[in-house]
Parts: structure tokens; sequence; C-alpha cells
């Protein structure tokens, strides 16, 4: 996700519409996507944000690990949105 708010729209636009569809849309995108190229290469930059060497260090273990391990995702991006932060992954 790019940070466009201002730049292509509104800031109200992409605070009250487009974050309000992430909230809404993360969880499943998650669990529907999980095993997809992009989004593995997506997780692993957010794994290294959040102070993990990679996704594989963050998520490994059983298949209940890693539907913690898709949780912890999706609970860093809705943290980073709340608190705007401009994450170099």
């Amino acid at each position: 996700m790019f940070d466009i708010q201002g730049i292509t729209s509104s800031g109200s636009f992409v605070c009250d519409v487009m974050f309000s569809f992430v909230r809404r849309e993360l969880d499943r995108f998650f669990e529907e996507q999980w095993d997809s190229d992009s989004l593995r290469e997506a997780c692993d930059l957010i794994a290294q944000d959040a102070g993990y060497d990679s996704l594989n260090a963050w998520n490994s273990g059983t298949q209940s690990q890693q539907k913690t391990c898709v949780r912890d995702q999706v609970v860093v991006l809705m943290v980073n949105m709340d608190n705007d932060v401009k994450a170099t992954g």
C-alpha cells in the first residue's frame, strides 16, 4: 500500500473509505492469498519491519501457528495505518 493521503485523493477519503475497506477485507485477503508469491514477498517485508529476519522466521511451526502469523501480520498493518507509519517495506 502506498502513502497516497492528500496526493491522489483527500485525506478524509483515504482514512474514511480506503482504510475502512482495508480493515474490513484484510483478514479475508490474507486467508485467501496466503500461499501467493506476491503476498509472501510483501509479508516478508512486513516481518522485517516487525523485527524478524524474514517471514519464515516469524512463521515457523504448525498450521495453528501460521494462522497466528497471519493475524499478527494484519495487526501490524492496522497499527501502521493507525499511526500513519511510513514503513520502508
